[in-house]
């Protein structure tokens, strides 16, 4: 994660969701929104951007791709994902991070989600809030080094 992140201003949540195994796009054309996600424990897919770039994400991997990107998902190991959708001002390069323990974010984002399906008047407050969480704490964890020194895994 670059600086931006942490100065990172949310200005919409558009949705938070599960997508279950074998469901979602295979192919997206200029992504309207930011999308930060966490792959299950068994969840292998490569994400092929349309300038040749592949971006490998593994089981426990959280990874964001940006607003107007172009791609193709290659699904390697069945599995589903937790996805958060967003408008920022922030510009930053895809990237994935494969966590170490996940369970605190992998609640936040299970927060973010229950908050969205629930329709009540408060549940982009209570999702945005949660993405912040979740910032927080990849950010709190790069500090004290519990992240690899490698973060991104794009290859050329």
């Amino acid at each position: 994660m670059n600086y931006q992140w942490k100065n990172a201003t949310i200005t919409e949540i558009c949705i938070a969701l599960y997508v279950a195994p074998n469901t979602g796009k295979g192919i997206y054309k200029n992504r309207p929104y930011h999308g930060l996600a966490l792959n299950d424990s068994n969840s292998v897919k490569d994400y092929i951007f349309d300038d040749g770039r592949i971006m490998h994400t593994a089981g426990n991997s959280l990874y964001y791709i940006p607003k107007g990107a172009s791609y193709n998902v290659k699904s390697l190991q069945t599995g589903g994902c937790y996805v958060i959708n967003f408008d920022a001002e922030i510009e930053s390069e895809p990237f994935s991070l494969k966590l170490k323990n996940c369970e605190t974010i992998k609640k936040n984002f299970k927060i973010a989600c229950d908050e969205w399906r629930s329709n009540s008047s408060t549940r982009r407050l209570l999702a945005m809030r949660a993405l912040y969480d979740i910032i927080y704490l990849l950010q709190k964890e790069q500090e004290q080094g519990y992240m690899p020194n490698i973060r991104h895994y794009m290859i050329a």
